[in-house]
């Protein structure tokens, strides 16, 4: 098995964060699309597709991130990192909520849940899009400005543990 670089787990949190942006964004659309279309059957399942990719990617990604990456870069700058940990609370504050709609009742069933889900489903994609920029653009060049070399490739792989 080949040996994880840094450079090479730097592209892979890159890439991986382009994607789940992505992810998001598309299934932001497919939920504005059902809702244009006043299909409440069809916004239901994108809620919950969308939800399930939530609770089953962007939560469990926010949590490998705090344990690795963040406990790294702690003590080299605190503030960024408390900042970084903030967002990723709106980030599960938003997506609980969203969680509610699709639980509740009426919740996404109703045009008013389906309003309001979509209106927290762009804020959550607009909150994580910005997120994974400041990883990508200030706490990843901190990591490599602080880390011995080899220990950005172990962060990534117990990141994802």
């Amino acid at each position: 098995m080949e040996r994880l670089t840094d450079a090479a787990a730097i592209e892979r949190l890159a890439s991986h964060h382009a994607a789940m942006v992505s992810e998001l964004n598309e299934a932001v659309r497919a939920l504005d699309d059902a809702c244009a279309a006043d299909d409440p059957a069809a916004a239901v399942r994108e809620a919950e597709r969308l939800q399930a990719y939530l609770q089953n990617e962007v939560v469990p990604h926010a949590e490998g991130e705090e344990r690795t990456l963040y406990a790294e870069a702690r003590e080299a700058d605190p503030r960024l990192i408390d900042l970084m940990i903030y967002e990723h609370g709106e980030l599960r504050r938003r997506i609980d909520a969203c969680a509610a709609l699709t639980e509740g009742s009426p919740g996404v069933g109703s045009d008013g849940g389906r309003r309001a889900y979509a209106g927290l489903a762009h804020e959550v994609a607009a909150l994580f899009a910005a997120h994974a920029y400041k990883e990508d653009t200030y706490l990843v060049p901190l990591l490599v400005a602080n880390a011995p070399q080899g220990r950005l490739a172990e962060l990534f792989v117990a990141m994802h543990a």
